[in-house]
């Protein structure tokens, strides 16, 4: 590697270390990148009357890049006060100890602020996976603007394709998550409070599917 190499990667490190915005990818980091010891979680908002929790890594809240997630669940639609969309997808066993440290750090913060719902753990112990959830808004007549930025794959190469609207509940949705394929997830961390329920929600910012 010649010395201008080497100066342009430092230069793009630099920058993203200062800049973020301008490289949003640096902005998250693989399970593998996680010190455990430095995972915390501090109180967000209250939103109707329920705690908001943010997870911290370090100084900063915590976001994960996760390669070549296997889906185990197709997409599943809840049509309810606040329409979701989610799926499962198998987890290693190091993001799952990521997890785990994460769920017990906001399940301590959550009790602290008050809450009192029943709580979910983010991870599915029993079969290994994890559900994650996709950011839409549903519009008139049951169509789907992604707020998740999803781009499809085909055979390692960018096809082009990204997915801006769909519709809601349709076999469309369930052709981009077939069970058996692919996905780079790039997700934050959330919390949901419903239904006497409450837990950590893994929200997706980024996803490729691999086709």
């Amino acid at each position: 590697m010649n010395l201008e190499v080497i100066k342009h990667c430092g230069s793009v490190l630099f920058l993203e270390s200062i800049f973020p915005g301008i490289f949003p990818q640096a902005s998250w980091i693989s399970p593998n990148e996680v010190s455990i010891p430095y995972i915390y979680a501090i109180p967000a908002s209250f939103y109707d009357g329920n705690p908001k929790i943010r997870v911290m890594h370090e100084d900063k809240d915590l976001k994960l890049h996760c390669r070549r997630l296997n889906v185990r669940f197709g997409i599943r639609t809840f049509n309810d006060v606040n329409p979701r969309l989610t799926f499962v997808v198998d987890a290693s066993s190091r993001l799952c100890e990521v997890l785990d440290k994460c769920d017990v750090h906001v399940k301590k913060r959550y009790a602290e602020c008050g809450g009192g719902s029943e709580w979910k753990p983010v991870v599915n112990r029993d079969y290994q996976n994890i559900c994650l959830q996709l950011k839409a808004t549903v519009l008139d007549d049951d169509i789907v603007k992604w707020e998740t930025k999803i781009e499809i794959y085909h055979n390692g190469i960018f096809t082009n394709q990204r997915i801006e609207y769909s519709n809601f509940d349709s076999q469309e949705l369930e052709r981009l998550f077939i069970p058996g394929v692919f996905v780079d997830a790039f997700f934050s961390f959330g919390t949901f409070d419903t239904m006497k329920k409450a837990g950590i929600n893994l929200v997706v910012d980024k996803l490729i599917i691999h086709h």
